[in-house]
């Protein structure tokens, strides 16, 4: 169905609050397409995005008959000059929503959480095809596959999105810290490029993080964030052996802080480049009240390996410091970025695009 929008030379926006709206000039009319259910829809979302090759009409009522009103030559402020303020961020409503650019996590939901859908399963399918990622709904763990799809066609993702209480794909390996869907996740939206990390196309994340190695009582101090049984239990397992853990956090001022286990040194490449990182296992977010002090920042990578830990936290830590060569400080940005999307886009298979 989205492509009839996508080709479409005219299309019609038929609703039923706005054709009892009388036709005014000025910004009544474009406040009442943007105060409709209509516009409260996440399929408007994605029709509005596809809409850019023909001329969009609404209907409204007039005392003479219905009136079919074009979009940007009727409805929508042309300039801040020649409109009221009122009608000019009303007008900017709309054309955000249909200019929108999904660089990250965040901008979806921006769009999909202010929005609704008949089935709440439909949100994700929203977010797929807003992102050019064909869903293949018939399939049991469709949600999933958006979810992988989407965070593998960004490459770079907000490291908050870590941070959750719920399952993950898997219990190692990659994707071992992603969440089943991406309206899973409450994120900061205002992460600075440190605060990001790299998804490699097999569900392996890197990022670049300040560590805190665990002593003897500590455990006290750090409770899972979750109240999911298997997340709790995991989490309490992994601490039972607590010098083979390692806290990983961005901001100290946070009370959340990631739980991982190394294993040891290894190498990721990313956008041509070879770095050096420390290969952790995701066991899952805590709450602490542990003081950091000072702390080192490290580059680790989560979800590449499968293995056990063979050594404690702490000789994994000396082992990888040891090792001389690069470290990723920042993910890729700008035309680095650019690069990485478009290549990855030629290696999806054609049912997994838009």
């Amino acid at each position: 169905m989205h492509e009839n929008f996508r080709e479409a030379s005219h299309t019609i926006i038929h609703d039923q609050s706005i054709v009892q709206s009388p036709w005014t000039d000025g910004g009544r009319s474009c406040l009442a397409l943007v105060l409709s259910p209509w516009f409260t829809r996440a399929w408007t979302a994605l029709e509005l995005r596809l809409t850019h090759k023909g001329k969009v009409w609404v209907i409204y009522d007039d005392p003479s008959g219905y009136k079919l009103k074009n979009l940007d030559e009727n409805i929508l402020a042309r300039h801040p000059a020649y409109s009221s303020r009122g009608h000019w961020i009303v007008s900017s409503l709309v054309e955000q929503l249909r200019q929108q650019q999904f660089n990250n996590i965040g901008d979806i939901l921006k769009v999909l959480r202010t929005r609704n859908t008949s089935w709440p399963r439909d949100l994700m399918v929203v977010a797929g095809l807003l992102t050019e990622h064909k869903p293949e709904t018939t399939k049991s763990d469709f949600i999933a596959l958006i979810t992988r799809a989407v965070i593998a066609g960004l490459v770079v993702i907000e490291e908050s999105f870590l941070y959750h209480g719920h399952a993950t794909m898997s219990q190692k390996g990659g994707w071992s810290w992603c969440p089943f869907s991406l309206l899973d996740v409450q994120l900061r939206t205002n992460a600075d490029e440190y605060e990001r990390v790299y998804v490699d196309e097999q569900g392996a994340t890197t990022g670049y993080w300040k560590y805190r190695e665990l002593e003897k009582g500590d455990t006290d101090k750090l409770q899972p964030y979750s109240f999911h049984i298997s997340v709790h239990w995991q989490i309490r397992t992994a601490l039972d052996q607590w010098e083979n853990c390692l806290l990983l956090q961005h901001r100290y001022t946070s009370p959340k802080a990631l739980l991982v286990i190394p294993l040891g040194s290894g190498i990721s490449n990313i956008g041509g480049e070879d770095y050096h990182v420390l290969e952790c296992q995701f066991v899952g977010t805590v709450y602490t009240l542990l003081e950091w002090g000072e702390s080192f920042r490290i580059t680790v990578r989560l979800g590449k390996l499968e293995s056990e830990p063979i050594m404690n936290a702490k000789d994994c830590i000396d082992e990888y410091r040891g090792i001389k060569g690069p470290r990723m400080v920042m993910p890729p940005s700008g035309h680095d970025l650019i690069s990485i999307r478009e290549a990855r886009k030629k290696v999806l298979a054609p049912s997994e695009r838009a």
